[in-house]
């Protein structure tokens, strides 16, 4: 498994970019190191990038990841970026159960084009700041990323 870690604090966005088998193990690596990432805050935009990677979660460990997440992390919106159906289907199941167990996401949608989902985000950015909403993305960037690999 393969997680590289990209935070843009200005832009209020954080990237992940996933390869290899991804396990409910990794996750939690995952989560404990972004959580832990100096420019991490709760609010923030995401883009899960996962067309080199293949979910390894039974429904058990899904169900436990969506838990997990619910009571530890909010977003205010996530796209999830696969390349496989199997991993689409996984992804919804993901997003049903967050649902299920109060959602830690405003807005979660899943893609199968990272372009198209670049510009949902660069779009609700776009309609989240001229709203005038909290955390809203600003022109400066600022980047900081983490590669973490087993």
């Amino acid at each position: 498994m393969g997680y590289f870690l990209e935070i843009n604090s200005a832009g209020n966005l954080v990237r992940e970019t996933w390869s290899g088998d991804v396990t409910l193990e990794n996750y939690k690596s995952a989560m404990s190191e972004l959580r832990q990432h100096p420019e991490y805050r709760q609010g923030m935009d995401g883009l899960a990038d996962y067309r080199r990677a293949r979910i390894m979660l039974s429904y058990n460990s899904m169900t436990m990841l969506a838990s997990l997440c619910s009571s530890a992390e909010k977003w205010r919106h996530v796209a999830i970026v696969v390349s496989r159906v199997v991993d689409y289907g996984l992804a919804r199941m993901y997003q049903a159960l967050t649902e299920s167990t109060g959602s830690h996401v405003k807005e979660f949608r899943i893609f199968m084009s990272i372009e198209e989902a670049e510009r949902w985000l660069a779009s609700v950015a776009s309609h989240t700041a001229k709203q005038g909403e909290s955390g809203k993305y600003a022109n400066e960037t600022s980047f900081s990323s983490t590669l973490i690999s087993e």
